[in-house]
């Protein structure tokens, strides 16, 4: 089963949310997914302790460099899809689920600081795909944008595709919505829309990010199939 691993080794940018996004995505459309709390923050284990989890969602809570490998190897047998949520720093635990990973995303803000964190995080996931037989892709993903997209995310965006970066069709906005899951638990679908505004357009980015995730996943494993 797929596993999906969230990283960078810069924080704020973005992974628990996107991490949370997607498990909520799947496990919107039936699938079960495992998502592993590698953050010795625990954000996702407190959004799990509230109300509204989906049954189909189970959160695993490893920060152990120990014994992290051993649990995603589990939860790959166990569950449809695995998320892995690491903690946003340069450390071991990159490494070690980079080696059990299929794609690892690396969600970066547009900006000059974030792509230069972001891209040494792409070069070491792909240093490791040639030392492993599985050869995980690592894919950059815009987040925390704005309404409007400026000149300066524009100009980055362009001179790390040059460079031979991929990135994810799909940009994940600043939403309020998504802050709020964090608060009220439960998903997209359950947020009150009384306190919560512009729901749907929220609803609508996060199966979008879902949908390209997923394609870029098959057109990846194609590839190395090939």
């Amino acid at each position: 089963m797929p596993v999906i691993t969230m990283a960078s080794s810069k924080g704020g940018v973005g992974k628990t949310t996107t991490a949370l996004l997607l498990g909520l995505e799947f496990a919107r459309s039936g699938s079960s997914v495992a998502l592993i709390d590698g953050d010795k923050n625990s954000p996702l284990s407190k959004w799990a302790a509230l109300e509204g989890k989906p049954e189909n969602i189970t959160v695993i809570v490893d920060s152990n460099e120990d014994t992290i490998s051993g649990t995603i190897r589990d939860a790959s047998t166990n569950f449809a899809f695995v998320i892995v949520d690491l903690e946003g720093s340069a450390n071991p635990h990159v490494v070690l689920a980079t080696a059990h990973s299929d794609i690892v995303v690396v969600p970066m803000q547009a900006s000059i600081v974030d792509a230069h964190q972001a891209t040494r995080t792409v070069k070491t996931v792909r240093l490791l795909a040639e030392q492993l037989i599985r050869s995980p892709q690592a894919v950059l993903l815009l987040t925390k944008a704005p309404n409007f997209i400026s000149s300066e995310a524009r100009s980055v965006r362009a001179e790390l595709e040059d460079s031979g970066f991929d990135f994810l069709p799909v940009v994940v906005g600043e939403r309020v919505a998504y802050r709020s899951i964090f608060s009220y638990g439960g998903d997209l679908h359950s947020l009150p829309t009384r306190q919560v505004g512009n729901i749907e357009a929220a609803k609508q980015n996060a199966q979008d990010l879902a949908d390209s995730l997923l394609s870029y996943l098959r057109v990846a494993q194609g590839k190395a199939a090939a």
